[in-house]
């Protein structure tokens, strides 16, 4: 109660009978019913058009479809490599905790591509040099940081070797002389993300880094593969239609129109980049892409690329597509 020009608190015992309903009568409905007779009926038989819109395309996206519109159709509509995942005994009893932070979803820039084929610690590694580069840990933080990281993700011990392995990784990058040119431009952004409208769809990705110059612009993706020197150009191709999508997205943006140049660095080879150009014939190629993409998506019209099928995870024990293999069965 107030007291004066203050509150003041105090107890006091009261008698409360809270009435209690134990039967409820429920009245008869008043409703009537009526059937309904229909003497004539109409069959609508005309083909119901699909008006999708509004399709959200990824880096992912793109380079699976590109990859292989059959492999696109059984990954995104019929989520067959979840399925197969969950089969994996290494999914089914995870030695790791992954906290929010290290999750990148179905958007990712990472290409889905057979990531079956990757040792657990692979992937780990993968997500903790991609960290360290986008926060800009510097060279001296770099092993607390990892070490401090494995300890959020591991459930029992640290991985000796797996910390040694991504930090030896890490210090070899900060110290390469290519590292130093991509710091010597001071306009840059990490893990930029970019959205374009195009017609009805949107277009989506996840750069690793951009940065803008006076005179070009750079985009740089960097690849944790444990690969040899030699497998550099091999390995490198795969990723080309992926950053060729961020290409496209960034010129939209630019219509000044700089040169754009792409750099796969893989970070166990960080003096041997992956360079090539973006140049109109791309970018002719990347639209003709993407609408043939929509089309396909809209028409549910996927067609086959058997030349990808040795480093598919749909393929059964003679590296057949599992669709041509169970045709033939």
């Amino acid at each position: 109660k107030q007291d004066q020009d203050k509150f003041t608190s105090f107890s006091k015992k009261i008698d409360l009978n809270i009435p209690i309903t134990r039967n409820i009568d429920i009245p008869e409905s008043n409703f009537e019913t009526h059937k309904i007779r229909i003497e004539e009926k109409k069959l609508e038989l005309s083909l119901i058009n699909d008006k999708s819109k509004g399709e959200v395309i990824s880096a992912t996206r793109y380079s699976t479809f590109t990859s292989c519109p059959m492999k696109y159709n059984l990954i995104y509509n019929y989520k067959l490599r979840d399925l197969i995942g969950q089969s994996n005994s290494f999914n089914a009893k995870s030695k790791f905790n992954y906290p929010e932070e290290y999750s990148r979803n179905e958007l990712t820039t990472h290409l889905l591509d057979d990531q079956m084929n990757l040792t657990e610690f692979s992937i780990v590694k993968g997500k903790l040099i991609h960290q360290v580069l986008r926060k800009n840990i510097n060279r001296n933080s770099v092993p607390g940081f990892i070490e401090s990281r494995l300890q959020n993700i591991i459930a029992n011990e640290i991985y000796k070797r797996l910390k040694d392995d991504i930090t030896d990784d890490l210090i070899q990058f900060y110290e390469s002389n290519e590292f130093r040119y991509l710091n010597s431009f001071p306009n840059h952004r990490n893990e930029f993300e970019v959205y374009l409208k195009e017609q009805d769809y949107y277009l989506f990705g996840i750069l690793d880094k951009l940065i803008i110059d006076k005179d070009k612009i750079i985009i740089v993706d960097y690849k944790s593969n444990n690969i040899k020197e030699n497998e550099i150009i091999s390995n490198a191709e795969k990723y080309i239609p992926q950053l060729k999508f961020y290409a496209y997205i960034i010129s939209r943006f630019f219509p000044d129109k700089k040169p754009i140049e792409c750099r796969i660095i893989f970070i166990k080879h960080p003096e041997k980049p992956f360079i090539f150009p973006y140049n109109k014939t791309s970018d002719r190629e990347i639209n003709a892409d993407i609408k043939l993409m929509v089309s396909a998506i809209r028409s549910n019209n996927y067609s086959l690329n058997l030349s990808n099928c040795n480093d598919c995870i749909f393929t059964d024990d003679h590296s057949r597509c599992v669709k041509i293999s169970s045709e033939l069965n």
